[in-house]
Order: structure tokens, then sequence, then C-alpha cells
């Protein structure tokens, strides 16, 4: 275990089925940073989590919310990054989870770790989970390499159990075209709302080919 650097898969939940819009739509991708707040409800304390639009989707349990508070304490930068969302329809009347990514590191590592955690956004979202839970001599190589370092240990995905969906684990390609149109990519945001339509459009020649309509 390193001294300046921490990294663990956290589990989070959702406040409602409500939230399954903002969770399964475009604004909230494998691979996204999130913010992040401590709030404290009736005694309660826990880390509630909103995506890059403000919008919050989930919270901490008080475990995971009390180890990042540790490293708040600490003064540590802290990126939180989406690696999963999934459903489970038990206990009724079911619910969303998923996984968030978390990354921290003293404060004079800014520099490598910056470049490195964009290489693990990456990575979550072309579907890899890569084991961040590194010792010292993996830290040093990313200070050394200036951030160019990917790991090539991978965690599995959690173990699939009845009842159970796993909703997104990577970026679909129109997810990938949406987000660089929100880069300013105007060409690839045209093209993602092109795909849409044509997917949308033999869907229904589908269904009015086997004679639904």
């Amino acid at each position: 275990m390193s001294q300046n650097y921490q990294g663990f898969y956290a589990r989070f939940e959702t406040f409602s089925k409500k939230d399954s819009g903002t969770l399964e739509g475009a604004d909230t991708l494998i691979g996204d940073e999130f913010r992040f707040e401590f709030v404290s409800e009736d005694g309660v304390g826990r880390i509630v989590l909103k995506n890059k639009f403000d919008a919050q989707v989930g919270y901490f349990d008080e475990n995971d919310s009390h180890k990042i508070r540790l490293l708040q304490a600490r003064e540590w930068k802290i990126h939180i990054l989406m690696s999963l969302l999934a459903y489970s329809s038990e206990p009724a009347p079911g619910h969303y989870w998923g996984e968030m990514c978390v990354i921290a590191y003293h404060p004079s590592l800014e520099e490598p770790m910056g470049v490195f955690v964009d290489g693990i956004k990456e990575m979550l979202g072309q579907g890899l989970r890569p084991q961040i839970d590194l010792n010292e001599s993996a830290v040093d190589t990313i200070v050394k390499q200036n951030g160019d370092w990917k790991p090539n240990d991978r965690v599995p995905l959690p173990e699939k159990k009845e009842n159970m969906a796993i909703i997104k684990s990577k970026r679909s390609v129109s997810e990938k075209l949406v987000e660089e149109g929100r880069k300013g990519k105007i060409g690839c945001y045209i093209v993602s709302y092109a795909f849409i339509v044509v997917i949308v459009a033999l869907i229904v020649l589908i269904l009015h080919l086997i004679g639904l309509f």
C-alpha cells in the first residue's frame, strides 16, 4: 500500500427508481467523473454523488463515506469515476445500483496522477476494469512515467445473481459519439443522432415485417 495514494471500487445505491432516466441516459456514462458532497440526515452521514450536470444520482454507504471523509481530512485530491450500473428486481420493488472507481492521492502527485486518472477513465469507458489498489512501486512508476502508465490487472464484474441485470459496463458507440459532440466535435454529434434515428427506423421496419402493425 502506498503512503500517498489509495484506490478502490465502491458500491453506490440510488435514492429511488425515478433516478433511472438520469442513470440510463447519455448524461451519465461509464468513465464519467462525479462530484460528491457529505450529507448528514437523522444522525446518518453519507457521501452523495452528482453527475457532471449536477443531477443527484446516488450515495455511498456509511463505511465508504467514512473512508472518503478521511481522505478529505488529509486534503487529498479525490476522483470518483463511474464503472458500473446494474439493476436488481429483489427485494421488491427493485432498485438500481452500481460501482464507482475511487482514486485519491496527495496533492504533490497531481500532475502525473491527473494523466493517470484520464487513462483510467478511458479504460472504464472501453469496458475494462483496471486494478487500482496500487502498491508503492506502481505509484513510483506512474510518477516516473509522468502518468503514462496503465494497470495490467483487472477487477471482475460483480457476481451475476438471479433477478440482477448489468445495465452499463462500458460506453456504447452512440454514447461515445454524443460525448464527442459535447466536446465541440459537431460532426460526431450529428452522426450520433443519425445513428439513433437509423436504429429506431430498423426496429420499426422489423416490427412491421413480422406483422405487429
